[in-house]
């Protein structure tokens, strides 16, 4: 009877605990340190409806709860797995251009460095966005310049560590190399001039344990660049930020991009355990319309790479030319 009372009280507990962070979590507008609380809003949701249901069956409530955990951990996962990447696209889709996007955090602790540089030859991507891809991966570079033999970013910083790479030739670009925890750590390309350019910009926003205040300036920072850019725009890389928080809805609402990618959990992977977070993003102009998006293999990372096809809108200057080629920038119809 004692044992019973006891997982009847803990039971009890997870189920105030659940609920008191769905609700903290829904005032990162206040203040962002509560945004943390609300990237775990999909498993708090789930403690809570295990929780609740234990308690309204009142048996065995500690092994209801926890198998509704369990469930909810296994859920995210399989969301994961379910979700893989897409598999080999044409050069254009309806007559439009179409783009084959990755946006992944090398790891700068990744220990199988080749096999990321041989996922990425494979998926012979239009554009690759890299973050954490410091001095200690520059030697890939020269493995990886025969299909991306453009590239744009700051890897030799480690402030930085930041890496476009591309297929097609692009007329500017730049990066911004940090100094510890300061400015905002990305590296863009822009391919054509004026209304009709794309920009593809690649971040990697600081985690915000590791500092609320610098992680919302960074994403109104990010924000603030992706809606000055002209013509088209694409964002991707690591936001440390899920669909769940303020951060994230006030992203979509000043930069006027939309999510691209959907809600995959990226992280964490490999030797971190099973993908929970979808803290990975795509983020594009409304104009650009996403085909299809999904997860790429474990390549050693703590996060699986995320990739989109995106169509691109009419007038954008973009080349319309088979994946293993490269050719001058032409208009897109």
């Amino acid at each position: 009877m004692r044992t019973a009372q006891i997982g009847f009280n803990v039971t009890v507990t997870l189920f105030a605990v659940a609920l008191i962070g769905l609700l903290v979590g829904r005032f990162g507008g206040i203040w962002p340190g509560l945004d943390v609380v609300a990237q775990f809003s999909g498993h708090l949701i789930g403690l809570a409806v295990a929780a609740g249901l234990a308690l309204l069956v009142r048996w065995r409530p500690m092994v209801i709860t926890g198998l509704g955990l369990f469930i909810t951990l296994a859920a995210h996962t399989l969301i994961a797995e379910a979700r893989q990447a897409p598999g080999p696209l044409p050069a254009t889709h309806d007559g439009r251009p179409l783009l084959r996007v990755v946006a992944l955090n090398a790891w700068h602790h990744n220990t199988t460095p080749q096999a990321m540089a041989e996922y990425l030859i494979g998926e012979t991507a239009d554009i690759v966005l890299l973050s954490e891809f410091g001095p200690n991966r520059l030697e890939l570079l020269h493995k990886l310049e025969a299909t991306y033999p453009y590239r744009a970013g700051c890897p030799e910083v480690w402030g930085c560590a930041m890496m476009v790479l591309s297929q097609r030739p692009f007329t500017a670009s730049g990066s911004s190399a940090a100094k510890g925890f300061g400015p905002l750590p990305n590296a863009w390309v822009r391919f054509g001039d004026g209304k009709h350019s794309l920009t593809v910009i690649g971040v990697h926003i600081i985690k915000a344990l590791d500092g609320t205040l610098l992680h919302r300036a960074q994403l109104e920072e990010l924000a603030v660049t992706a809606k000055s850019a002209p013509g088209a725009v694409i964002v991707g890389g690591d936001f440390n930020e899920t669909p769940w928080t303020h951060g994230f809805s006030e992203f979509r609402r000043q930069s006027g991009l939309k999510p691209a990618s959907g809600f995959l959990p990226s992280f964490p992977t490999g030797v971190k355990g099973l993908p929970q977070l979808s803290i990975d993003h795509i983020f594009a102009s409304p104009a650009i319309k996403a085909v299809s998006a999904g997860l790429g293999p474990d390549v050693g990372s703590d996060h699986r790479p995320v990739v989109a096809a995106l169509v691109l809108p009419a007038g954008i200057a973009w080349s319309v030319v088979p994946r293993t080629g490269v050719a001058p920038l032409a208009m897109a119809p």
